[in-house]
């Protein structure tokens, strides 16, 4: 065998190797929120666990902070997730790290997404001041009023699968390294 054909024989191993580092290592710190053009509000919807409007009665925590603000939602419409009246919601104390920018007395339509179990929102979904979130609510219909509630922290959440990529993509590497692996052995065996 040829030092060519060897190092033909490794390169699939060196794919797997280095999809296997992407997808295992830890998530960076970010620094800048830069987002995407969010989807329609119909798709967004669709993507979020959950989709109200309400008014803020609190933020807590501080701003700029790492530690992310807790937000008092009284909730008046329901689009999608729990049917509660008041809620907590989690966003970043700084719009640098996506957080978006509640204020106490104000209304907006809000796009949940689910982080370890809480709701979460930030600037990179829909979420808006109702005042300006016309189109969405046309788009997405008549809600459904929400219900009375006497624990917002106790709002079911569905579970999230984050660590399926990790998985899948592990998973696929694996495959790759012992087929490369089985292909070298072979090649090296002839």
């Amino acid at each position: 065998m040829t030092r060519r054909t060897s190092f033909i024989a490794i390169i699939p191993l060196i794919f797997a190797a280095v999809v296997a580092a992407i997808l295992i290592s830890p998530p960076r710190i970010t620094y800048a929120c830069s987002c995407m053009v969010p989807p329609g509000a119909a798709q967004a919807r669709n993507d979020a666990a959950a989709v109200f409007s309400g008014r803020v009665t609190a933020v807590e925590g501080q701003r700029e902070g790492t530690t992310p603000l807790r937000v008092s939602i009284d909730i008046a419409q329901v689009w999608k997730g729990p049917m509660l009246n008041r809620t907590l919601l989690l966003t970043s104390g700084s719009s640098a790290s996506c957080g978006f920018d509640f204020q106490p007395g104000t209304d907006y339509l809000v796009y949940a997404f689910d982080q370890d179990g809480q709701l979460a929102t930030g600037l990179c979904t829909r979420t808006a001041p109702l005042d300006q979130a016309a189109l969405d609510v046309a788009e997405l219909g008549p809600g459904t009023v929400a219900s009375p509630n006497s624990d917002p922290g106790s709002q079911p959440v569905a579970e999230v699968g984050n660590s399926l990529p990790l998985i899948i993509g592990g998973g696929v590497a694996l495959v790759a390294i012992a087929s490369g692996a089985l292909v070298f052995v072979r090649r090296r065996a002839a």
